[in-house]
């Protein structure tokens, strides 16, 4: 392990991989610590969505860039994400989506974000093996798909190759500051010097913000996924509609996520915050329920700081959703009927109140923080990582920062909830 770099990265999720590729193709010495493994948290267990339509605007500039990043990632790192250009459809079961799915059109053109209707004969054609008459739909043809487990590790082997150092099961126990600036960290594997820090840590980086004073909202939320054995004569696309959303995987089988569900650990954040997410529970609340975890407890008994012997955010998976969402889907696809559920799991996911990611410097000179991407930071993590970079270097911005600027957080007045 070096002793010194000119950037320490926490987390080694898509975001702190990304980062560390666009510091470490640029020359600037990084080291990235992670706690863990790579990409094993909520990293690598996303719906493996790339994807442009269907959230706030704010983020439209960063979503772009990032679909850009991700069709040419493959050739970018000579490794496999597993990115295919696939596109992307919502479809209507009924009158009533339909009516939904028009309004966010309508919102789509005066944003300029680039989607499609599509009349109920493309949907058809769209979906082989559905038995369901749909009313229409609505496509982002150059949206796309990667595989969560494959993408991260083999990103963060591409920044290796560029100059970068990956420090597996290392926890950052503290950081640490001289006259209001970074001047190194401290780590279960030893001091690292260093003149700045970028927290990349997910649902872990209130915990390290608060080291060096900052104040960061943040809470998180759990979400089940699971999915099948190889199935053929299924639908390419990538697709939601009704309770649920399905990703071809590249073994064949199908990623399955959705239910109107998500679980949100009950810890001490949940009492710090509270004041700052009444928007987004008013907005959103019906979606969601409190749930005491394992790692409620941990952070119970650990109020106040980190633990070298907690790795892993591993939820378990709500087991009676994924069955109400396979029955839903089987409704409309009857070939998943009698498929095997081969995998479900759970993964621990970092909301903001008003549901916009950081990626922003902080009020400490040399401490940056890339966070709260609210279910949705695997498709904008390559372009996250490309903005973040540019900040740690004070160059020029590809995209507009302000939108996901921390400062913006300090008015709760002033927060506008975007969707999750």
């Amino acid at each position: 392990m070096r002793k010194k770099a000119d950037v320490v990265i926490i987390g080694g999720g898509i975001a702190g991989v990304c980062t560390a590729l666009w510091l470490a193709r640029d020359g600037v010495s990084t080291i990235l610590c992670e706690k863990g493994e790579i990409g094993k948290e909520q990293s690598g267990r996303n719906w493996g969505w790339c994807w442009s339509f269907g959230r706030d605007p704010r983020e439209l500039e960063l979503r772009l860039m990032s679909l850009d990043l991700w069709r040419s990632m493959n050739e970018t790192i000579g490794r496999d994400t597993g990115f295919r250009l696939s596109g992307i459809a919502t479809l209507a079961r009924n009158e009533a989506d339909m009516t939904r799915l028009l309004a966010a059109f309508a919102d789509a053109q005066a944003t300029g974000q680039p989607v499609d209707m599509l009349t109920p004969a493309e949907c058809a054609a769209l979906t082989p093996g559905a038995t369901r008459q749909w009313t229409g739909g609505l496509i982002s043809r150059n949206d796309g798909r990667a595989e969560p487990k494959l993408a991260a590790p083999a990103i963060a082997e591409a920044a290796v190759d560029s100059g970068a150092e990956i420090l597996r099961h290392c926890t950052v126990l503290d950081i640490e500051t001289s006259g209001g600036a970074i001047s190194g960290v401290q780590t279960s594997q030893g001091r690292i010097d260093c003149k700045a820090v970028v927290i990349a840590a997910g649902a872990w980086s209130t915990k390290l913000c608060r080291m060096i004073g900052v104040r960061m909202p943040q809470l998180i939320v759990n979400e089940t996924v699971f999915r099948t054995a190889p199935l053929s004569g299924l639908p390419e696309l990538t697709l939601r509609a009704g309770l649920y959303a399905i990703r071809k995987r590249l073994d064949g089988g199908y990623t399955v996520g959705g239910g109107g569900r998500i679980r949100a650990e009950l810890t001490p954040d949940s009492f710090r915050f509270l004041s700052d997410f009444l928007p987004a529970l008013r907005a959103h609340g019906h979606w969601i329920r409190l749930q005491p975890t394992g790692h409620s407890l941990n952070e119970w008994r650990n109020i106040f700081k980190m633990h070298p012997e907690f790795r892993l955010l591993d939820p378990a998976p709500d087991a009676p959703l994924t069955n109400h969402v396979l029955e839903a889907l089987a409704q409309d696809f009857p070939a998943f009927r009698d498929t095997a559920v081969e995998e479900r799991w759970a993964g621990s996911i970092d909301v903001t109140p008003d549901a916009i990611p950081v990626v922003s410097k902080l009020a400490v000179a040399g401490a940056h923080l890339i966070t709260g991407f609210s279910g949705h930071g695997f498709g904008m993590g390559p372009g996250a990582g490309k903005l973040m970079a540019a900040l740690v270097r004070n160059d020029t911005p590809p995209v507009d920062p302000a939108p996901m600027d921390i400062v913006r957080l300090a008015d709760r007045s002033k927060l506008r909830v975007g969707p999750l």
